[in-house]
């Protein structure tokens, strides 16, 4: 897999590379950079989350405790193919666990470049902490059972978001993690 600064991969010469998907940990900066990206690109900027939401005209929270979690993964998917396959020219910030279920992650490399977000559990344990906007895997949780459950969550996770295209280490400056995702995608689209 690439690691931060090291780009050197083969890429899928079918996909259509104005699809970008940005996945990662709740907390890890998806929405805050693909918006400054999507805007240096001159592409549409969408959450998932926020597409989700909307559909059903509740937050992510309602949506879990009226209809449960398998109900908000089979929607998140469906919302996923409709919106990649009626869409292009955009960057998609992907919902946290998106990315493990329904085979998304296959979904999301056959059809765009992916990049992880990767940062530090202590990195995401502040902001999660920080949050006007509680994640419904978080409700009632004291720091140190977030921080078990980011680790947890971390370790049956990353066997998903490590199949990304790009591994983006977002620890460091914004400026270089926006650099970073800019000049990779731009090289990306370079080879097409």
């Amino acid at each position: 897999m690439v690691a931060f600064f090291n780009v050197s991969l083969s890429m899928n010469s079918q996909k259509i590379n104005s699809r970008v998907f940005l996945i990662g940990y709740p907390s890890c900066g998806k929405s805050s950079f693909g918006r400054r990206i999507a805007s240096s690109l001159n592409m549409n900027f969408v959450d998932s989350d926020v597409l989700v939401s909307k559909f059903e005209n509740k937050s992510i929270v309602d949506i879990f405790n009226d209809k449960g979690e398998e109900y908000f993964r089979n929607l998140e998917h469906s919302i996923l193919l409709d919106y990649s396959n009626q869409h292009d020219n955009f960057i998609m910030a992907t919902g946290g666990g998106l990315p493990c279920h329904s085979s998304n992650m296959d979904f999301i490399n056959s059809v765009g470049v992916s990049f992880y977000l990767q940062t530090s559990v202590d990195t995401l344990l502040a902001r999660l902490m920080n949050t006007k906007n509680i994640r419904p895997r978080f409700i009632g949780l004291s720091e140190m059972q977030m921080k078990e459950k980011i680790v947890s969550d971390l370790n049956e996770r990353n066997k998903y978001y490590s199949k990304a295209d790009y591994i983006i280490d977002t620890n460091c400056d914004v400026v270089r993690v926006i650099v970073q995702i800019i000049s990779s995608y731009s090289s990306d689209m370079l080879r097409k």
